[in-house]
């Protein structure tokens, strides 16, 4: 929503100084820059809200597992 802050990407940060957990951000996919400064900061992978759930679990048991890989 335009009148509300937009935390994630301070959250972004703040996870980063400790953590390599892997981190999704789902939200409006409609800012092309916003996804940049996302990415760019630690985000591993963005999603719309409007992606189905099923698919959603799919991208982030994906993400787990390449996280594990890496370990």
């Amino acid at each position: 929503h335009e009148d509300r802050p937009d935390t994630a990407l301070p959250m972004l940060h703040v996870i980063r100084t400790f953590s390599r957990v892997p981190c999704v951000v789902v939200g409006a996919a409609d800012d092309p820059d916003r996804s940049i400064r996302l990415l760019d900061a630690g985000a591993d992978d963005m999603m719309p809200r409007e992606t189905p759930l099923p698919i959603m679990l799919a991208r982030m048991r994906a993400l787990l597992r390449r996280a594990a890989w890496g370990l």
